[in-house]
């Protein structure tokens, strides 16, 4: 049976979960990588 999931609500919660790493490193010294490693996807 496949995964149900909610993408917009991933996405807003991912997006809420990264807002603390910009002001920390801001929006040019954060890549998608940084991003990756510090929310363990």
């Amino acid at each position: 049976m496949p995964k149900i999931v909610d993408h917009k609500a991933y996405r807003q919660d991912l997006a809420q979960r990264a807002i603390p790493l910009f002001s920390k490193y801001g929006y040019h010294g954060l890549s998608t990588r940084k991003i990756a490693t510090e929310l363990a996807i």
